[in-house]
């Protein structure tokens, strides 16, 4: 993810721009959604509720 953003630098057109943008945002929710699941996985393992601790980590 970090080499996407500066991708945008060397965009030529609104087209690819718009590719690179939305490269982006599915790689940030995939992430986030990975990350939700290893909260869920902890809070099964633990039998304690930390995804609401996580959440205010990530923000």
């Amino acid at each position: 993810m970090p080499l996407v953003l500066p991708a945008l630098a060397f965009a030529l057109s609104f087209s690819f721009t718009l590719v690179i943008m939305v490269f982006e945002g599915v790689a940030h929710r995939c992430l986030n959604v990975t990350m939700n699941a290893q909260g869920v996985a902890g809070e099964l393992e633990n039998d304690k509720p930390i995804m609401s601790r996580l959440h205010a980590v990530f923000v």
